[in-house]
């Protein structure tokens, strides 16, 4: 469970600095979740954790050692998200200064989107408003991203969570235009 105390840009890259030097090799992992944003996309973004969806099992054990330094900090490996078909295609090394052997690799930014927005806590939707803030998404993406992506549940308490984003980032006319193309992208499948 994810502590109270927020973590900023600085933070996070001192940690993933600890972790690099207790590699004896090259090593990378997938970063997803607030770290991911405050990393990327939204320099003044703080997270509560690190959420990973993948690690070298030298990276997990380095993972392991550098976080007894770090009490505050949950460093948690997740076991389901919902993400679009093929993201893993998309995904981007970030270039963290001071790195020599860590590779951190995060989703693209339409694909973290859809990520957040799935899960529907107001944090998340606040972080991907955030995002559109620092650099306006295409809406033709994002469609295209949330059609791609499979949610468990009723699919139809999904789509309102996205349609409602759409709404907030785009206004009410194009969110209608997405609930419209999310039909026809379902129809032509």
């Amino acid at each position: 469970m994810p502590g109270t105390a927020r973590f900023g840009r600085l933070e996070l890259i001192a940690f993933f600095r600890a972790v690099d030097a207790q590699l004896s090799g090259n090593g990378s992992l997938r970063l997803v979740g607030g770290a991911a944003v405050g990393l990327c996309f939204v320099p003044t973004y703080q997270t509560r954790d690190i959420d990973y969806t993948w690690a070298d099992p030298e990276v997990q054990a380095a993972i392991a050692a550098v976080r007894r330094g770090w009490p505050g900090l949950p460093v948690l490996r997740t076991g389901v998200y919902f993400a679009p078909y093929s993201h893993e295609d998309r995904l981007q090394a970030l270039e963290i200064p001071g790195l020599r052997r860590l590779t951190v690799q995060v989703p693209e930014r339409h694909d973290l989107a859809v990520m957040k927005v799935t899960r529907g806590f107001d944090r998340d939707l606040d972080a991907v408003e955030q995002m559109h803030r620092a650099e306006p998404f295409h809406l033709d993406t994002l469609v295209e991203r949330f059609a791609e992506t499979w949610v468990t549940g009723p699919q139809r308490l999904a789509d309102i969570g996205f349609l409602s984003l759409v709404e907030t980032l785009f206004g009410e006319q194009a969110a209608d235009a997405a609930e419209a193309m999310l039909e026809e992208r379902r129809l032509s499948n």
